[in-house]
């Protein structure tokens, strides 16, 4: 339940920090169903789950949240975190391909800016 203005209690963000880590996508999916939608987006399909904070404070607490849990030290590396509150994270096998060839490409385009 979330509580006056809309913002995660202490008790939701704590459920997050200490979500089993075996249950990735469950997690994901409060965090989702928490999500203030009038401020950020989020979605989920195709082995993808992304979350925009839109700049508020309510959304961004609860990635601090996922980022201070167990679950992110397994997930981190399939996930792509942008300026601005834009978090990516793969789920499925494809997604993490696909990530990955974006991260290539992303990495390959900034070194040739610097060359």
């Amino acid at each position: 339940r979330m509580i006056k203005a809309n913002y995660p209690t202490d008790e939701q963000l704590d459920r997050i920090k200490n979500w089993d880590f075996n249950d990735v996508e469950g997690c994901l999916r409060y965090i989702k169903d928490l999500w203030n939608i009038h401020y950020g987006r989020c979605g989920e399909g195709n082995g993808f789950f992304v979350f925009a904070t839109g700049g508020w404070s309510g959304n961004e607490a609860l990635l601090s949240a996922l980022w201070e849990s167990f679950i992110w030290s397994f997930i981190q590396w399939d996930s792509l975190y942008l300026p601005g509150g834009l978090l990516i994270i793969t789920v499925s096998d494809e997604a993490k391909r696909q990530l990955e060839k974006l991260r290539d490409k992303i990495t390959k385009w900034a070194w040739k800016k610097v060359k």
